[in-house]
């Protein structure tokens, strides 16, 4: 018994050593970039806490950038200075994301395009807008301008989001996606104890300054605690999402082209489609060559988000 003992001591030792230095090193590295990777916007106090936003650039109308799933506004660095070029350029991080901080309640898109409103007008922001989203951030471009229709000059979005239940989608399709999306549930345990900074893809194209930001950023617990909440609220968000009118306004989608060999592409890219067909100035184009995150954090694929924003601004100008 003594001997069976001592072996369920090691073993319980070999399981709970690399869990806790996980964890220290996790709380380690979150202090330690937080000291090296300041808010690179300003910090703005909305109800329930701050949301920081970089606006750069000046002219009408107002681009209004919003990141990704499991992202943040740095991952705007490649686009915001070209933008910036041409006209004013906001990049912002929804609650829980990059730096602004966690609220409570629900993080369906819905909530956060309010707070998106919230933000715009606390920091002095007025239209008219060019939203651009990409992937989720997609939803949260769609709801902001159904819900100020005077405010939005035109919508951009860059590969966005798959909705659960979309009529086009075959249900074990479906079914897929959504078993995609409740793994996020395991990310914030994996977060505490590091495996989530382990785990991190380089972003080679970012500026190298920025670069480490980002990953800095998405290496938080809070950002995957969120992305988490996010991923729990889909099914709101997609209901929300499918019950939108077409789009009134200017509309362009840019789909990912790749992988090019991918059922789940093809349908991703057939949804994009018919988002763009059901809209008087709605507009669909391929980008061959781009996965969806390349949209943001390749060079190629964000010279071409790039070029259709600037064009966009010059349409509706």
């Amino acid at each position: 018994m003594r001997r069976i003992r001592r072996v369920m001591g090691a073993i319980l030792l070999a399981v709970l050593f690399p869990a806790v230095a996980g964890a220290v090193y996790q709380t380690v590295a979150t202090e330690n970039d937080a000291a090296a990777f300041p808010p690179p916007g300003r910090l703005v106090e909305v109800p329930g806490g701050e949301l920081h936003i970089l606006c750069t650039g000046s002219g009408a109308p107002t681009v209004v950038l919003d990141h990704a799933t499991a992202s943040n506004s740095a991952e705007w660095a490649l686009i915001q200075p070209r933008i910036a070029e041409v006209t004013r350029v906001c990049g912002y991080d929804r609650a829980g994301f990059g730096w602004s901080r966690m609220r409570e309640g629900a993080r369906d898109a819905g909530q956060s395009a309010t707070e998106l409103a919230t933000l715009l007008a606390a920091a002095g922001e007025s239209g008219p807008f060019v939203m651009v989203g990409h992937g989720y951030g997609g939803f949260v471009s769609r709801l902001y301008a159904a819900a100020h229709p005077d405010d939005v000059a035109g919508v951009v979005l860059l590969d966005p989001a798959r909705p659960y239940d979309h009529p086009l989608v075959p249900v074990e399709m479906n079914a897929r996606w959504k078993e995609e999306d409740d793994a996020l549930a395991l990310a914030p345990l994996a977060s505490r104890i590091g495996l989530m900074r382990l785990v991190a893809e380089d972003q080679a194209d970012l500026p190298e300054a920025v670069a480490g930001a980002y990953e800095a950023m998405n290496g938080t617990t809070t950002a995957w605690e969120t992305a988490a909440a996010v991923a729990a609220a889909m099914p709101l968000t997609s209901r929300l999402v499918l019950d939108l009118p077409a789009e009134a306004g200017p509309l362009l989608i840019l789909s990912a082209g790749l992988p090019d060999d991918d059922e789940n592409r093809r349908v991703w890219t057939m949804i994009n489609a018919a988002l763009a067909d059901a809209s008087p100035s709605g507009d669909a184009r391929i980008v061959p060559g781009v996965s969806s995150g390349d949209f943001a954090l390749a060079a190629t694929g964000a010279e071409a988000a790039a070029s259709a924003i600037i064009g966009m601004v010059r349409l509706v100008r």
